[in-house]
């Protein structure tokens, strides 16, 4: 990369793609841009999925599903169009995320983490 040998293999993903369109891309930097790439995809899934998780008229039972195969499928979707193996820790980093999203904005609900919550506690 920029007529350099790397250090490492080179793992392109759409991360990098991303990452390139603003500025140059590094070698070095390219693991990292994946984790920046399923930040960016991953979080704001997990905070719609809270969204309509509240909604009364929204099946319960589809929320496990809705958090667990996105990041599944974006893997096996980036495994068959390039050669790179199937890695579960990139499931589990999106999986992380996505569960962290919908802990974040559920922490304020009811009965969610020890009790109440300051806002609905009575004077």
């Amino acid at each position: 990369m920029d007529g350099k040998p790397a250090a490492a293999p080179l793992q392109l993903n759409p991360g990098a793609k991303v990452v390139g369109i603003f500025k140059d891309m590094g070698a070095d930097n390219a693991y990292g841009y994946g984790i920046l790439y399923d930040g960016l995809c991953f979080g704001p899934l997990g905070f719609l999925l809270v969204l309509a998780a509240r909604k009364p008229s929204w099946r319960k039972f589809w929320i496990l599903p809705a958090l667990l195969l996105p990041p599944v499928l974006l893997e096996i979707v980036l495994c068959t169009a390039g050669p790179q193996p199937f890695r579960i820790g990139k499931v589990l980093l999106g999986e992380g995320l996505i569960a962290g999203a919908f802990l974040l904005l559920n922490s304020d609900r009811r009965g969610f983490v020890g009790g109440s919550s300051a806002a609905e506690k009575p004077n």
